[in-house]
């Protein structure tokens, strides 16, 4: 039987390491931002599951064969590839989860001889598909790699307080969103404003999902890799 712990764990140093959730609107910046968050000692490893990268240079997971990944398979490979001690890489980034989470669903149907998760009784598929989702993203983060979920951004409607609020999230579909959000150390949302400048909120108000659970950044700050990482770092 191990002992007690004698004193408490240090906090985590190296913000690559941590889980985060970015979504925004197509071609507001998400994927070039997180591309140049690591650096040659702190690589991030992109697993694409759309095509839109073709100008970005970053480090990206494909197939034996050299094609990109196109089902959950690939993904649990990759999980594997990427936590081996001699891989290199600090963090790996899901462009987007909303995809990866349809693979998901896709698998567990197949899986359990169905077509649709709805087809299992009493919400059977929907819990076989967090279960599988929390089993491979435990597996990545426990063996010490960050993760950087990135996601679209959607308007929904919401009640609050017997209210309805129109509410910006993530476009993730409602079970994934469930298991990632609750997950996620921060929250980004990378959006405009009425002048055109590009800005990420790190903090949740009434009507935008956001979220710091470190608490040491700003509610705004502006789209810039090098502040970010300096924010990040607890050096700004």
């Amino acid at each position: 039987m191990s002992p007690l712990p004698l004193k408490k764990t240090d906090k985590e140093k190296n913000y690559l390491k941590k889980k985060y959730l970015v979504y925004g609107i197509p071609k507001i910046g998400k994927s070039t931002v997180v591309a140049n968050l690591g650096d040659e000692d702190n690589r991030v490893l992109f697993f694409p599951t759309e095509a839109g990268h073709g100008e970005l240079e970053i480090y990206k997971w494909s197939k034996a064969d050299g094609s990109d990944p196109t089902t959950w398979d690939d993904f649990r490979a990759c999980v594997l590839e990427v936590t081996a001690p001699d891989s290199g890489f600090k963090c790996l980034a899901v462009d987007t989860i909303d995809n990866l989470y349809m693979w998901a669903a896709s698998y567990v149907c197949k899986k359990n001889n169905v077509e649709h998760e709805s087809d299992l009784a009493f919400g059977k598929g929907y819990n076989l598909i967090k279960e599988e989702m929390m089993k491979v993203i435990n597996y990545l983060t426990q063996k010490g790699i960050g993760v950087i979920f990135i996601s679209h951004k959607t308007d929904a409607e919401r009640v609050k307080d017997g209210r309805k609020v129109s509410v910006i999230e993530p476009s993730l579909a409602n079970t994934g969103k469930k298991v990632i959000t609750g997950l996620c150390d921060y929250i980004l949302y990378f959006y405009a404003d009425i002048d055109g400048n590009r800005l990420i909120r790190t903090k949740g108000t009434e009507s935008i999902e956001a979220g710091d659970r470190s608490g040491v950044l700003p509610p705004v700050i502006e789209m810039n890799t090098d502040k970010l990482k300096q924010l990040l770092k607890g050096e700004g």
